[in-house]
């Protein structure tokens, strides 16, 4: 007898059938179930796990035993019974003809028979709609509906969606669609205008196939303008899109989607002005769009977005004043928390109080769970995605930090911030290479982005800062901070003399300000012009406030070459009492706190010194973690005067690695607290590194300067 016969005379085949079909059929409710209860995807992939390891089990057991006249038997032993009736069989035939029956009416009812589009993935750039209205002002409300659009979208978790910052570059651009679409990765393009016209608004949309540039689904909407209709057109449209891009809408995020956030219109318009005002990110614009934020307020109290605006403006508000800074803090928490009492469900509120909480300075036990549930709630929001990888960072949860600022790069390709912060978290974790890469394509979105310059810069890559630095000193920027990192990098390259340079350009620009000592200072230590070096550090130290480690290291290290340690000593007792005394506390001034141990062994106190630089290195470690070519040195002195040299000479070169070049001449050269180590061979190698690293670098730059590339202070630029 054949196999096949033998699988046929068992059942083996009709169990095979019989389990494949009800396992569909179970794999079908299950999904529908877990979709209508909001239930965890896990549970749906476990069913299919158990389903996928039954079906082995059926068919074996089919094998082994054999359904007969007499009951089900193993096999061995139904084969001496009498033949089998052809009654169980035709009973397996009529089950698995009814489930079969079953799964095409579950399969004809649920099908989509029209024509569906082909489409690339669940993703989306929603592009600035064109304002069609009569009045040029109405941009606004153009815009508002653009941005409630793409927030409404972002609600969806299973749809990528491409957040503002990245979107509105493209107002007005020549580039097509597919170009667009390649540049930002997305899959589709949505494309529209909207008019307003007295008591009416009229929104034109058309949804695009960026690979092909077919058009999948447009659509006008045409109603009475009231804020109800605006919300429930906004709603319509996110729930068309996420079907035809077959992007699964979960009940959670379809209520949360059908919200409306206030029936009154003039409430919305006010709250629309306020988030213009506030996109503007100028002090200015803070106090403006406070005043609309409250003015939605006050026409609906309870229109939990408006106390969000209100929340993040008084916030930010707070960083340029100073002497109310607790006070307006205080208004700010009490418009988050009105927030998510009115919306408990409203991501942005759970992001606002985060934020609020973070800027006031509590805990980060207190503060991280709305950042969480912030990105739980508004999935698609790139700023609530960077603000946890933010504290993520803190904690020392890098790698998770780093998957959260990847996502919210890919929701928002154009933001130059959020590509620095990814930056900066590579190169926390040791990867310098792509955090290079992450800033540099932060300076091709925005070639005047400070923070990416200074990043790219703090890695070592000198030349490439100098090039944007003077993009910025062309175009007639002579602020006194930005024009001492020239200083500084040509003191890291060895170039003293253009380094002058640049101290009298800014002397002549702001002759008063404080980088006018700080170059002055360096430059002479460059050139260990003692003297001159001194006149300096007094003259920083006078300033408010100016408890400064290089000054003061240098008028210690003066006191050191004279035998006058004691003289030191008394100078750190009046600017850091309470690291001299019975129970030091070092926390952030770790650098002080390891240049008064350099004193405290000169004069014999050892232990005191012992305290100090035990207390300074558990507080480095989460600063020099988070970023070596910053903090790294600062463990090189600590470990140098502990007596552990293996650990100080492998920490050095580990900065050196990560880029290290701040100061590295004083360090390497003059530093009293690498005294011990300097003479090994291999702090030796490493200061060769460093130095030949420089030269190539210094080589490369004239090469610039002579193409024009870097400018130089003569240059009548400004």
């Amino acid at each position: 007898m054949s196999l096949f016969s033998e699988l046929k005379r068992r059942n083996v085949l009709r169990i095979a059938v019989l389990y494949l079909v009800s396992a569909w059929l179970i794999a079908q409710v299950t999904d529908v179930v877990t979709g209508l209860a909001d239930l965890p995807p896990a549970i749906g992939r476990t069913v299919l796990i158990i389903l996928a390891l039954g079906f082995p089990v059926a068919v074996i057991l089919a094998w082994a035993f054999e359904w007969t006249p007499g009951g089900i038997r193993r096999e061995a032993l139904a084969e001496g019974e009498p033949a089998v009736a052809h009654t169980p069989r035709r009973a397996l035939d009529y089950v698995i003809l009814s489930l079969l029956s079953v799964a095409l009416v579950y399969f004809v009812a649920t099908h989509d028979w029209g024509e569906t589009p082909e489409v690339t993935g669940a993703s989306i750039a929603v592009l600035p709609f064109e304002n069609r209205s009569a009045l040029a002002d109405d941009l606004y409300f153009t815009d508002g509906i653009h941005d409630d659009l793409l927030t409404q979208l972002a609600k969806i978790s299973s749809l990528v969606v491409i957040s503002r910052t990245s979107v509105m570059r493209y107002r007005g651009t020549d580039m097509s669609i597919p170009e667009i679409a390649a540049e930002l990765g997305v899959a589709t393009i949505l494309e529209g205008g909207i008019q307003r016209a007295g008591d009416r608004v009229r929104i034109n949309l058309q949804l695009i196939e960026a690979a092909t540039d077919k058009h999948l689904w447009a659509d006008t909407y045409d109603r009475e303008l009231s804020a109800e209709n605006v919300f429930a057109i906004q709603s319509e449209i996110a729930t068309s899109i996420a079907g035809i891009l077959q992007a699964k809408l979960l009940p959670g995020e379809r209520e949360r989607i059908e919200t409306i956030p206030t029936r009154n219109l003039e409430a919305y318009d006010a709250y629309l002005l306020g988030r213009r005002q506030y996109a503007s990110r100028r002090e200015e614009g803070m106090a403006e769009a406070k005043a609309y934020f409250m003015r939605a307020i006050e026409l609906d109290p309870d229109f939990a977005l408006a106390y969000c605006g209100l929340a993040d403006s008084l916030t930010l508000y707070s960083d340029w004043d100073a002497d109310t800074q607790a006070q307006v803090l205080a208004d700010a928490e009490r418009a988050a928390r009105k927030a998510l009492e009115l919306n408990p469900e409203l991501g942005e509120a759970h992001t606002s109080f985060g934020l609020v909480m973070r800027s006031r300075g509590e805990t980060p036990e207190k503060y991280a769970p709305y950042l969480e549930r912030g990105v739980e709630l508004a999935p698609g929001s790139a700023d609530a995605r960077k603000w946890y990888a933010s504290y993520l960072g803190e904690m020392g949860r890098r790698e998770e930090g780093l998957l959260q600022l990847r996502k919210a790069v890919e929701l928002d390709p154009m933001s130059a911030i959020v590509r620095v912060n990814l930056g900066n978290t590579l190169q926390a974790l040791g990867q310098i290479e792509e955090a290079r890469a992450a800033y540099m394509k932060a300076l091709e979105i925005d070639s005047g982005f400070m923070p990416a310059i200074f990043s790219l810069m703090e890695i070592g890559n000198l030349e490439q800062g100098l090039v944007y630095f003077s993009s910025i000193y062309s175009n007639g920027s002579s602020e006194p901070w930005n024009l001492l990192f020239y200083v500084l990098s040509y003191l890291a390259l060895g170039d003293d003399a253009r380094a002058s340079e640049w101290r009298a350009h800014i002397e002549q620009v702001a002759p008063k300000a404080i980088p006018v000592l700080i170059s002055g200072l360096n430059i002479n230590l460059f050139r260990r012009q003692w003297d001159e070096t001194l006149g300096f550090a007094e003259q920083m130290l006078q300033h408010e406030g100016a408890n400064m480690p290089i000054p003061s290291r240098v008028l210690s290290l003066n006191d050191m070459r004279h035998g006058n340690p004691a003289a030191a000593r008394a100078r750190y007792e009046r600017m850091y009492p309470e690291l001299l005394g019975d129970d030091p506390q070092v926390g952030d001034d770790f650098r002080a706190a390891i240049d008064i141990a350099i004193v405290l062994k000169a004069l014999g106190e050892h232990n005191k010194a012992d305290v100090l630089l035990k207390q300074s290195q558990e507080s480095l470690a989460k600063f020099a973690e988070k970023d070596i070519a910053e903090y790294g040195i600062d463990e090189v002195r600590d470990y140098a005067l502990q007596g552990d040299t293996e650990a100080a000479l492998k920490r050095l070169r580990e900065a050196i690695d990560a880029g290290w070049t701040r100061q590295w001449w004083y360090y390497m050269n003059d530093d009293a607290a690498l005294d011990s180590i300097r003479d090994d061979p291999r702090f030796q190698e490493m200061k060769d590194d460093i130095a030949a690293d420089m030269a190539q670098q210094l080589a490369n730059v004239r090469k610039l300067e002579a193409s024009g590339e870097i400018v130089l202070p003569s240059d009548d630029t400004n």
